[in-house]
Parts: C-alpha cells; structure tokens; sequence
C-alpha cells in the first residue's frame, strides 16, 4: 500500500464498528477507508485484535512497539488495504455522519438491533489502543479510551444496557 496523505490519515484511523448481540455475544461489522469490505468479528476481543490489524496492515497510527507472540514463529496475517482510497471515503467527514437521523439499524424481522459506533484511533502505544469512541445515538460528546480494555468494557456496558 502506497504511504497515506496527511489529509487521508484522519480517515483512515477511523472505524466504522455495528454491533449487535449474537446468542450472547456481541457481533459485528468493520468498516475503514483503507480497506474495501466489511471485517466480520464475533466478540469485542476479536474485534479489538481486527483493528489493531487493520491498523498495522495500513500503517497509521503506527505502534509504538512490534507485537509479539507466545510462539516465536508466529505469523501476524493481516487484512489486505485497498491500493488507494475510494472517493467515498477521500471526502468523507465521519463526524457528519454522526449527525445524520438513524442511529441504530434493525436488521430483517428476527435480526437484533444493531448500535453502531464510531472509533477514532490516535494512538498505538503500550500494545494497546487509545483514542475517541463515539456512539451514533449519543453523538452529544465522545469518550477517549485509554487502552483497549477500556474500550472493550464501554462497549460491552453500553450494549448491555436496556
């Protein structure tokens, strides 16, 4: 992948994350400039691992140390990024999206209510995660995350909310 424009790396640190409960679980979607379709997770750890993935494969925000592994021959497969970004998202304003009208999304009759937030990454220090979530129905004001932990236990609290 080409190295991204300063006025593209703001977009490109943004994630598009649907959530809904699956059998208990919270399962999703992800969407990012860099890359052209949809990442599936199943768990807000898989999700986490997704980002940081789609993170490293694009190269922005770049971590601070390289992950490492239980088994010293461990593979890191990362998604593949798009060569370059699509006009949709070249243009794209996310915190304009968040001021659009439906928040939430209902899937075929049958299909969980699914809450969709946005996360912008600005930091890749200490193995983990930082920067600002913010949840569509509740665009008043986002909350910064100081770790991925953090992160997964707002989302997870805010799902199980009735």
């Amino acid at each position: 992948m080409q190295k991204l424009q300063a006025s593209q790396t703001s977009n490109a640190a943004m994630f598009h994350v649907t959530c809904r409960r699956c059998d208990g679980i919270i399962c999703g979607e992800i969407l990012n400039a860099c890359f052209g379709d949809a990442l599936p997770f199943r768990g807000l750890d898989q999700m986490l691992l997704a980002i940081d993935d789609m993170c490293e494969a694009a190269q922005f925000p770049m971590a601070e140390d390289r992950a490492r592994f239980l088994k010293a021959n461990t593979v890191r497969v990362l998604p593949t990024p798009l060569e370059a970004m699509t006009d949709r998202w070249r243009s794209y304003s996310p915190y304009e999206w968040l001021r659009r009208p439906g928040g939430t999304a209902r899937g075929r009759a049958g299909r969980a209510k699914s809450t969709v937030f946005l996360l912008h990454v600005l930091y890749r220090q200490h193995a983990s995660l930082q920067g600002l979530v913010v949840c569509r129905e509740r665009t008043a004001h986002g909350v910064h995350f100081r770790s991925g932990l953090e992160l997964i236990r707002m989302i997870d609290t805010y799902m199980a909310a009735p």
